[in-house]
């Protein structure tokens, strides 16, 4: 029915119509054959993760595909100013590396589990087929079952939700892939984002380390992060 006749005073782009002098009440009602947009919530498909419509991050994330992938000497150079991004050197202890120094560390951290001598092991997260940041697994005790994660985002794609969905599977792979039965995360105490993210991992705070980390030639106190095996949050939640 067209604005006008029998009181209708027809639909908007969000699918709601007024009439008569309710509209003056300000009163609005749908449209019959008005949908309200559809939300799926996150899903996981084996070690990829696809998040549809506005379910995280107040639908500022469509579509996105996630992956955790082996790195290569290219991906040396983005990590390389991921490490000099002004919040990754207000909050972590850095060590001024090259962009040559770093592809040789790459080289040496390759995904292999099974590689039970490795000390470090990395993933280069991967958002839509471009490279957004980086996680790993630590000083790996196979003796004592437990080893450190880490996790590095561009800045670009803070506050997205992107970096809790990188550390889920990189928790979900360790597990999978080890019998490690600890994890730690140790984190500057101003770094609220990141208390956050691992929190909603299912980490649990376990200590205060008394200006443990020395930055930008001021000593920080750091928390320390524990996760036992079977107490993860999985990111199908």
């Amino acid at each position: 029915m067209e604005a006008g006749k029998g009181g209708q005073r027809g639909c908007d782009k969000r699918g709601r119509r007024r009439f008569g002098h309710r509209a003056s009440l300000g009163r609005a009602y749908r449209c019959r054959k008005a949908k309200r947009p559809q939300t799926t919530p996150l899903r996981a498909i084996g070690w990829s993760v696809i998040v549809y419509g506005n379910s995280l991050a107040n639908g500022r994330v469509m579509n996105p595909l996630i992956e955790l992938i082996a790195p290569e000497p290219k991906h040396a150079k983005h990590w390389h100013v991921w490490r000099n991004q002004p919040l990754s050197k207000l909050y972590n202890p850095m060590l001024d590396q090259t962009p040559d120094q770093l592809s040789e560390r790459l080289s040496r951290s390759q995904p292999d589990l099974s590689a039970g001598a490795q000390q470090e092991f990395r993933w280069i997260v991967h958002y839509s087929g471009e490279p957004i940041g980086t996680v790993s697994l630590n000083e790996v005790s196979y003796r004592q079952k437990h080893g450190a994660i880490g996790y590095h985002l561009d800045e670009r794609f803070h506050q997205r939700g992107f970096g809790r969905i990188a550390v889920s599977m990189l928790i979900e792979r360790i597990f999978a892939g080890t019998d490690l039965h600890r994890l730690i995360a140790t984190i500057s105490a101003p770094n609220i984002a990141s208390i956050k993210l691992i929190e909603a991992v299912g980490f649990r705070r376990e200590g205060l380390l008394r200006e443990h980390f020395l930055i930008g030639g001021s000593y920080v106190d750091v928390f320390s992060y524990g996760l036992l095996r079977g107490e993860e949050t999985t990111h199908q939640r």
